[in-house]
């Protein structure tokens, strides 16, 4: 802006000298896209024989002859990119000087996505490009949550209204589960969001599946493989968790105890559940360790009575599952004694154990030995039959099996075997080395088949209390003992034993 020496009407002369040079003119520029008004000030300028025009629609130039002032005023900018208009000043009086400034005005700044607003990353993580349409250059801002800023960082912008590249760069997940974060990108008052979302593949396996320790138990550790969080059940209390060890890597150690086995059985099995802490969708992840905890040696029953002089061989109660060399001891000979076969025998009434012990001393077992004098048996021995029949056509075959037992308050006594007869014939006999009946167990014959019953019975064998005797049984469900006497032969000879 300037000011203007001299005012009023100066008439057509060749001696007239435009004044338009003379002006102080200046660029308007207007900052922002939106509308707006500007002013010139051209002090005590006689601006009546000046005409003022714009190149450009949206721009707007006229004169207020009363202040001497030339108001610009423009349209909002809805366009991405800065523009320029040209105003020019004639003389209408000589007709041939001009004079030109510009007005500019600011572009409308805008940030959009181009496509899609959400993005998948890889649970191993990587880049992410982000397609934007822009004209602000890099003077945007990315605005990361708190939360994600451990796993999502800004790794470049790129120049280019022009497509440009947001990098990103994501982590690799770690955090046992699938992720998500809302990225803004922000300029003044523009802000665009997006999502990105990261997979998470879950590793989980053990490197068994199952496992086997002998009775003596012992720690034991399981490599788990596994990015996600796994917890550890145990279905029995003999096998306990005793800790972890982490590898890295998505690898740790589990340690777990099992407890020493102590019950008369081959082996017991105990799953351990190896589970994740998170559900992954509906799925649970799930793998199971099968613990098989074993016995080398073992005796079947943890008492055994016997009437004094009774026999017993041990061996047809024990489990050697590696045919282990063994060594037998009583402690107490006075009551129980036993050779290197684990054959025992009841000397006196009383209590003792026998324990046998394989050779290298790793694995051993007892049961004791209860001593009693002679008890009449009629008070403690049970039969029962097992009868059926199977009708074809014309034909009945009958099934007939025997079931022997003792009361609980009743001796041990050995089996020798049984005949089954009917009507006086006998149809089957079966013999053993010696079968333990203790209190309150049982033992059953093998069925028969009859095509007509016939006054049936069987004749159990057994000794007792250096006896031998034969409990009959018979059709009418009545109970006869008879000992077994020796032959006079027989007799005469362990006699002469006696003597010598």
């Amino acid at each position: 802006m300037f000011a203007v020496v001299g005012t009023g009407f100066i008439s057509c002369s060749e001696d007239y000298e435009s004044r338009l040079p003379e002006l102080l003119l200046k660029n308007v520029s207007f900052s922002t896209s939106e509308s707006g008004l500007d002013s010139i000030l051209l002090r005590n300028e006689d601006l009546t024989f000046y005409d003022i025009k714009s190149d450009q629609d949206w721009c707007h130039p006229r004169f207020d002859l009363k202040k001497s002032m030339i108001f610009i005023s423009v349209y909002a900018n809805k366009t991405y990119d800065d523009r320029t208009a040209t105003i020019t000043l004639s003389d209408i009086k000589d007709g041939k000087t001009t004079r030109t400034f510009t007005v500019s005005q600011a572009q409308m700044d805008w940030v959009e996505l181009k496509g899609v607003n959400t993005f998948e990353a890889e649970m191993k993580g990587g880049t992410i490009e982000v397609p934007l349409r822009t004209n602000i250059g890099e003077r945007y801002t990315v605005e990361i949550p708190s939360v994600a800023s451990s796993w999502i960082s800004v790794v470049s912008k790129t120049r280019g209204l022009e497509d440009r590249t947001l990098t990103l760069n994501v982590a690799k997940n770690n955090s046992g589960n699938v992720r998500d974060a809302i990225i803004s990108v922000v300029y003044n008052d523009i802000t665009v969001k997006f999502k990105i979302m990261q997979k998470f593949d879950p590793v989980f396996s053990l490197d068994v599946n199952s496992i086997s320790i002998d009775e003596n138990g012992g720690i034991f550790d399981i490599l788990v493989n596994a990015n996600i969080t796994v917890d550890v059940y145990p279905e029995d209390d003999w096998v306990q968790k005793v800790g972890n060890e982490d590898l890295g890597e998505d690898q740790f150690v589990q340690k777990l105890e099992v407890l020493k086995f102590d019950k008369k059985i081959k082996e017991r099995k105990c799953n351990v559940l190896f589970e994740s802490a998170e559900k992954f969708g509906n799925t649970e992840l799930r793998q199971y360790l099968t613990v098989t905890q074993y016995r080398h040696l073992f005796i079947n029953k943890d008492t055994i009575q016997m009437t004094v002089g009774d026999s017993l061989d041990l061996d047809e109660h024990l489990f050697n599952k590696d045919k282990l060399v063994l060594t037998w001891k009583s402690s107490d000979n006075d009551v129980v004694t036993v050779d290197a076969q684990g054959r025992i025998k009841a000397v006196a009434e009383g209590k003792a154990n026998v324990t046998v012990t394989s050779q290298d001393g790793k694995h051993t077992d007892y049961v004791q030995i209860i001593v009693e004098k002679p008890k009449d048996l009629t008070k403690f021995l049970t039969c029962e039959w097992d009868t059926g029949k199977d009708i074809t056509g014309k034909d009945t075959i009958y099934t007939v099996g025997c079931t022997i037992s003792m009361d609980a308050d009743g001796p041990g006594i050995v089996l020798k075997g049984y005949t089954f007869y009917n009507d006086n014939v006998a149809q089957k006999t079966v013999e053993w080395d010696g079968k333990y009946l203790g209190p309150n167990s049982s033992v059953s014959s093998a069925d028969v088949q009859l095509k007509k019953q016939k006054n049936y019975y069987i004749d159990w064998k057994y000794t007792y209390a250096m006896g031998e005797y034969t409990l009959r049984y018979s059709m009418d469900k009545k109970v006869t003992i008879t000992k077994n006497e020796k032959p006079a032969a027989t007799r005469r000879n362990a006699a002469r034993s006696r003597r010598r």
